[in-house]
């Protein structure tokens, strides 16, 4: 019981983490905290050239928009500087710029 009530305090913390993510931030940053979330499975750097294994539309879905807000958000990071976009492979050129995303907001 006391296991059981854990893990269920525990997946109410990530819920509302989830919530407040969705509520409190925009899509620009949402987008941010995922590319900046991205790490290399065998070494746990982030990885610096992305290939989304989604469609746009989930991607979207997931952070919470839908697909033209995320077109206009990547859009807006390619015009930054921060991002380059081709397809589906999207390749960090600033970090430390994309990481000011998720950090000022």
């Amino acid at each position: 019981a006391v296991n059981l009530i854990a893990r269920l305090s525990g997946l109410l913390r990530q819920m509302t983490r989830l919530v407040e993510g969705l509520s409190l931030t925009d899509v620009t940053t949402r987008l941010a905290y995922y590319l900046n979330s991205q790490r290399d499975p065998e070494t746990g750097e982030q990885l610096t050239n992305i290939t989304l294994p989604e469609k746009k539309t989930v991607l979207a879905a997931q952070l919470g928009t839908i697909p033209e807000t995320l077109s206009r958000s990547l859009g807006k990071l390619v015009r930054d500087g921060v991002i380059s976009v081709e397809g589906p492979r999207i390749t960090i050129l600033d970090s430390n710029a994309l990481r000011s995303y998720t950090d000022s907001r």
